[in-house]
């Protein structure tokens, strides 16, 4: 059972009052027809007053936030009136036909009985018969007549222009569950590559792509779905030249394709396959490359002046060498292009885990842009950039746990303490305190001092190791200037009966923002700072001073016929 009907009052909560009201209009003269409840999701055609039927659709799961739709053109914030009336029909009328949804209906029955219900679908609905064979042949098979593309055509322009009888309002909603279908049929298509069918997987992504680009307009790019799943694309041919053994002709033919593919969308999407063009251009016979590859040339790989994507091409080689088990060769070529990180991961991966962990140490105690600790005079790859300019956390807390599952204690810890350093939190601080072991206090005193620096960055984890260390006084100070008010709320909760003093100004800060700025929709949320206000007050020994207080707010918006009962409400608390 789902989770129970929402009241008048909590439909309010989301809607404007003249939104309601004309809701409450539409429910009276019998708008709403057909109401169904499928699971935890409420359906409905309301009638509009242009008499055009509009689709609902209300979900109410357990614990959550509701989340409604509604194929009317209404953009201006809220809920329009038609899912005004649809709820406002399930919570007077009370009378909903239930039905199971899909997948319980089809939970009972056996392998037999679907496949008869599916051959009975296709029956009465003939132009799902190609889609249906698509999807029914596996990723990776083959079968005896080869990939379908028609079939694989039909599933791309059905999925692309899915939304074309929908509203721009409703359309741009879907955009991501369309990518996200298109994204499934270029998955399946690169295991069919990777699972040896290279031959039906290039003509599958060969489909999707030709579609991908001729229709690329169809769908609202206001997010950049779009132009990422066209990215995508060109990552995938990429990996699809360099992982199918091509000859020397069939780079040519497949770079032609690509070559037409990049005139049509560059002006729009910048150099979407300029990578897969300059792989299948190049191949693996490329002379640099060649050189690397034997160990006879220490690099680069590349003849005159090294392109920008050349690091983004070499690291599609040395995956697509790593899966095929050519450890030294990917070695080699991490090596010549100053591919350090990966060039560390490989070494691990061949059980070399000590030189691994010494060339992540010595990376992570390089200055960016300082010459690589490979001696090859490459330049070490930039970091994203985060705290202090450069986020060392993720390659640090690899080399922790490299190195700890392997014994090299004193390497472990130092990476440690620079992961909970540059990202701070109780997990990364924990294995701080297991790697030091007998050394713990010590080394909690010096890595408390380190993070107690940074005190004015309020950052979620920091907070949260303040809390666990009982540094409330410090937890306190380093939200003073937060804009985050769930993190705020927590370090009240956690110091409201220890810091009442320090806790009573904050609460009525937010407090007052809200109720004295009249926003109306986040009243509730001004009374829960204000139940935390009370608990301060009251660990203060200031029950009155509170009472005072909440009688003058009373009096100060006793014109806010919404916000006023609420206050009275605290009364009695």
């Amino acid at each position: 059972m789902g989770a129970p009907m929402l009241t008048e009052t909590e439909i309010r909560e989301y809607a404007a009052p003249q939104v309601f009201r004309r809701g409450e209009e539409y429910h009276r003269r019998g708008a709403v027809e057909s109401l169904v409840r499928r699971g935890d999701t409420v359906h409905a055609e309301v009638q509009g007053s242009d008499y055009e039927p509009y689709h609902v659709a209300v979900t109410l799961s357990p614990g959550e936030e509701p989340e409604a739709t509604c194929t009317c053109p209404y953009e201006w914030g809220g809920w329009c009136k038609h899912i005004v009336a649809l709820l406002l029909a399930a919570c007077r009328v009370g009378e909903i036909e239930e039905r199971p949804p899909v997948e319980d209906l089809l939970a009972p029955l056996d392998r037999d009985r679907l496949a008869a219900l599916l051959a009975q679908l296709v029956r009465r609905r003939p132009e799902l018969y190609d889609e249906v064979a698509a999807l029914a042949s596996p990723p990776g098979s083959s079968s005896p007549s080869g990939a379908d593309a028609r079939a694989v055509r039909r599933r791309v322009r059905a999925a692309l222009h899915g939304l074309d009888g929908m509203r721009a309002s409703e359309a741009y909603w879907q955009v991501g569950a369309v990518v996200g279908e298109v994204r499934g049929m270029i998955n399946e298509a690169m295991s069919r590559i990777r699972g040896g069918d290279a031959r039906n997987g290039l003509l599958e992504l060969e489909v999707i792509t030709d579609e991908a680009v001729s229709n690329r307009w169809e769908l609202d790019d206001s997010d950049g779905e779009v132009s990422d799943l066209l990215h995508e694309l060109g990552r995938a041919w990429t990996d699809a030249v360099l992982a199918t053994g091509l000859t020397p002709e069939e780079c040519g033919d497949w770079g032609g394709e690509l070559d037409v593919w990049e005139a049509e969308i560059e002006d729009d999407f910048g150099p979407v396959f300029e990578v897969a063009r300059e792989a299948a251009a190049q191949g693996w016979e490329y002379p640099p490359l060649v050189r690397v590859l034997r160990g006879e040339s220490a690099g680069p790989s590349w003849e005159g002046e090294v392109p920008r994507f050349a690091g983004e091409l070499a690291d599609a080689r040395i995956d697509v060498l790593e899966r095929q088990g050519r450890h030294e060769e990917a070695m080699r070529l991490a090596r010549a292009e100053g591919r350090t990180f990966r060039l560390a991961q490989l070494l691990a991966a061949v059980g070399r885990v000590d030189e691994a962990v010494e060339l992540g140490m010595e990376m992570l105690g390089a200055e960016e842009g300082a010459p690589s600790p490979t001696g090859d005079g490459v330049l070490l790859p930039r970091w994203d950039m985060g705290f202090e300019g450069r986020n060392r956390a993720p390659l640090a807390a690899w080399v922790r746990d490299l190195a700890a599952s392997h014994g090299l204690s004193a390497q472990a810890l130092r990476a440690a303490r620079l992961a909970c350093r540059e990202a701070p939190g109780v997990e990364s601080y924990s294995r701080v305190g297991e790697l030091a072991g007998e050394h713990w206090p010590e080394v909690r005193e010096e890595l408390l001092g380190e993070l107690l620096a940074r005190k004015e960055w309020a950052h979620q984890g920091l907070i949260d190791v303040f809390l666990h260390e009982g540094l409330l006084d410090d937890a306190l100070d380093a939200v003073k200037r937060s804009w985050d008010y769930a993190l705020i709320g927590r370090v009240v909760d956690a110091a409201a009966e220890a810091r009442p003093e320090r806790v009573i100004p904050i609460c009525n800060a937010q407090a007052d923002s809200i109720m004295d700025g009249g926003r109306s929709s986040h009243y509730d949320a001004a009374v829960h700072w204000l139940e935390r206000a009370r608990r301060a007050y009251r660990a203060a020994g200031r029950e009155e001073e509170w009472r005072r207080r909440l009688e003058e707010l009373i009096d100060r918006h006793r014109k806010k016929h919404k916000l006023r009962p609420m206050l009275e409400a605290l009364r009695g608390g």
